[in-house]
């Protein structure tokens, strides 16, 4: 089972990318734009209209071994 990482909900998409590798990538491929980083994250999640969970789930999502997705 891997590991669930918890951000705290008050920091924002712009200090959640920087410390999370592969983050913006992810977030990109999802179609989260730039215009939101300044947001924190349950304001983020609510603006785009997506659970907050999933927001987090893309941004702490571990790097790809390189297999395909299942």
């Amino acid at each position: 089972m891997a590991s669930i990482t918890r951000l705290p909900r008050n920091v924002t998409l712009y200090e959640a990318v920087r410390t999370q590798p592969g983050a913006l990538s992810r977030l990109s491929s999802a179609g989260v734009s730039p215009e939101y980083f300044d947001y924190r994250l349950c304001d983020a999640a609510r603006a785009l209209h997506i659970p907050v969970e999933r927001l987090t789930a893309l941004i702490a999502a571990q790097p790809d071994d390189g297999s395909a997705p299942q």
